[in-house]
């Protein structure tokens, strides 16, 4: 399991939420609905923003499909916001 150096008020800040997406933009396969989250980028992340400092964040559910190239694989992957 990894481990997070850093200070809960750090995570917290508008601008390592922007560069957390960044990365996750970069990994995410999925362009339609990464384009749709972009177009509510800054209301997302404020959103993201005001329930980890009101923890009130809670993961939301798996997407959850088969894929069926050579073999047959349930695939279970998280929403964007929870990435």
């Amino acid at each position: 399991m990894k481990k997070f150096k850093k200070k809960f008020d750090e995570i917290i800040r508008i601008d390592y939420l922007l560069d957390v997406y960044h990365t996750i933009r970069l990994n995410t396969k999925h362009r339609g609905k990464l384009l749709i989250y972009e177009m509510f980028l800054s209301t997302n992340l404020h959103k993201i923003m005001n329930r980890l400092k009101n923890r009130e964040y809670r993961h939301g559910k798996y997407n959850i499909f088969l894929i069926k190239e050579n073999k047959y694989r349930i695939i279970m992957s998280e929403n964007l916001e929870d990435k």
